[in-house]
């Protein structure tokens, strides 16, 4: 799931309204969620009221395309300013498994233990291997939102396993003939 602070003038009694007709459904619990077949955008705004903005969280599920999509199409006329975008891994590995990953894979070197940066990107690896990915304080430009989710998404990867298929590499003419043993 990624995670995206931003902020804009209009406040939840206001902003809610406006998206409502756009196949947004407003939810008692202070938020509005927007879904489709294959991605969802759950907006939530902070519950401190800034004097002159009001924050929000928004979670979404789905492809990087499909948030700059909805960013352009439904939130850019309030002009938001894009504070933080996370993501959160969640792995069937330990800590220190993830961490050996790190090492492996070069990552820059946080502060603390299991702590690491890499293309801007933190990095911290939490005891139930759970892994954050967080670009925080750094102006994310809207029009740019497809490009940073992609740039999370390759540090990601280094986590993720890699599903190796021997099969694969073979051509299809030769997929008749082939066998293991």
């Amino acid at each position: 799931m990624i995670k995206l602070s931003f902020f804009i003038k209009e406040k939840e009694h206001e902003l809610f309204p406006q998206l409502e007709p756009l196949r947004f459904s407003v939810h008692r619990d202070h938020k509005i969620v927007w879904k489709s077949e294959d991605a969802s955008l759950i907006i939530q705004p902070f519950s401190v009221v800034g004097r002159e903005s009001q924050g929000y969280r928004a979670y979404f599920k789905g492809n990087p395309e499909t948030l700059q999509y909805l960013f352009n199409n439904f939130i850019s006329c309030f002009s938001p300013e894009i504070s933080g975008i996370e993501y959160i891994l969640d792995t069937s590995k330990g800590q220190h498994e993830c961490v050996t990953i790190a090492e492996r894979n070069r990552l820059k070197k946080g502060a603390m233990y299991s702590l690491y940066e890499h293309n801007k990107v933190m990095i911290v690896i939490l005891p139930d291997g759970r892994i954050t990915f967080q670009i925080r304080n750094r102006k994310i430009k809207q029009s740019e939102l497809a490009k940073v989710l992609k740039e999370i998404n390759s540090v990601v990867d280094i986590f993720r396993p890699q599903e190796f298929n021997l099969f694969s590499y073979l051509g299809s003419d030769s997929e008749e003939g082939a066998t293991a043993s």
